[in-house]
């Protein structure tokens, strides 16, 4: 059992004071200023257009280094460039319409039961800041060139990458937050104080979270160095067709699909499980791969053997549910999109809403009973 379980949460909540007895003590939101010169005036200050705020933030996630781990200036080609997560060949370029593929975006994704997906070009889509030219032609190279098949080491280059992106999505979330406590310029007591404290949750979140990938990266490093791969673990299926949607992504599962709890991100300082995902297409057939490093508390072994005892039947439909629930990163077939009713349509954006506010991440949104896919099982392995 994962300690997580029985462990008090390590979060703090701020101490919100709309008028503090002595103006000259430190303002409540602990950014280290004076009251006084600082909440005191907040509400007559100019708010944040939320345009601009997006600028801000598009801005600072368009950066990067090569996160190669001989990455140095005698080492690299030069700058990172935009490196695709999920492969073109037997990926992205699968399920594009003229040269463009269907994505959704968090930002998005609030105030309506069914938005429009945004439509992104190929070259664009599923790319981050993440390794130089040399770096990413040399790692990645056994699962961007033909012919690809699905083994323990392009697996793991699959969960390599996968890892990569989520750390650099975590790098520049933290680098974020000052941009996030610009949002209560303007803004009553009231508000500010709940911002404030969502962002100081926020921040607490963003550098567990950050601890926890740098140490995983580091250890996909260390494996790819020594060329040892005795430490990872993963779990392919092999579906009969062409999946209408591709993915990648890595996620700290909290339960296993029949629900039972396995960790609580939050409570604790302790290793938290990660697990890398990849679905992808090749050779007009589909695959969902899970990969991941050992662990002495057994969690992705516990996930992994609850996705081996879900029913054949519905197991492309599961892991269709697992995609929109946890990734961002997952892009669609423009027609495939189109072509669904407006109850499923409803059924994957409420998928991709849990987690964010109030809304909780738990399986029983997995399965809901509308099907979003249905395919036969060709093989699980290994």
């Amino acid at each position: 059992m994962h300690p997580s379980l029985t462990s008090p949460l390590n979060f703090t909540e701020l101490s919100p004071q709309e008028a503090p007895g002595n103006p000259y003590s430190l303002c409540w939101c602990m950014s280290g200023k004076k009251w006084k010169f600082c909440h005191k005036v907040r509400e007559l200050e100019v708010g944040i257009h939320e345009k601009e705020y997006q600028r801000l933030v598009r801005k600072n996630y368009n950066q990067g280094n090569c996160l190669h781990p001989n990455a140095g200036p005698e080492e690299c080609s030069a700058p990172a460039i935009n490196s695709h997560t999920i492969q073109m060949n037997g990926g992205i370029s699968t399920i594009s319409e003229n040269q463009h593929v269907y994505t959704f975006k968090l930002v998005d994704a609030m105030n309506t039961s069914v938005y429009t997906p945004k439509n992104i070009g190929v070259r664009k889509a599923s790319t981050f800041l993440g390794f130089c030219t040399t770096h990413d032609s040399a790692l990645f190279k056994c699962i961007e060139t033909p012919p690809i098949t699905v083994g323990p080491v392009t697996a793991f280059y699959m969960s390599y990458r996968a890892i990569s992106y989520e750390y650099h999505g975590k790098l520049r979330a933290s680098a974020a937050t000052p941009f996030m406590l610009l949002q209560d310029r303007g803004k009553p007591f009231k508000e500010q104080a709940w911002l404030q404290n969502f962002v100081h949750i926020s921040i607490q979140g963003y550098k567990s979270g950050l601890r926890i990938h740098k140490q995983l990266k580091e250890e996909y490093d260390q494996a790819h160095l020594a060329a040892d791969h005795n430490k990872f673990n993963y779990y392919a299926i092999e579906f009969e067709a062409p999946s209408p949607i591709v993915a990648c992504g890595a996620f700290c599962p909290e339960f296993d699909v029949n629900n039972k709890p396995l960790q609580v991100m939050g409570r604790g300082k302790h290793d938290f499980q990660i697990i890398a995902f990849n679905l992808l297409n090749i050779n007009d057939r589909s695959y969902a791969v899970f990969g991941w490093m050992d662990d002495p508390y057994g969690v992705a072994r516990d996930y992994i053997e609850s996705i081996k005892s879900h029913p054949e039947s519905s197991l492309a439909d599961l892991l269709f549910k697992i995609s929109f629930q946890n990734f961002e990163n997952t892009y669609m077939s423009p027609t495939w999109w189109n072509g669904l009713k407006k109850d499923h349509q409803q059924a994957i954006c409420a998928l991709f809403r849990t987690g964010i506010g109030a809304t909780p991440k738990t399986a029983k949104s997995l399965h809901t009973p509308i099907p979003l896919w249905t395919e036969n099982v060709v093989r699980r392995f290994p």
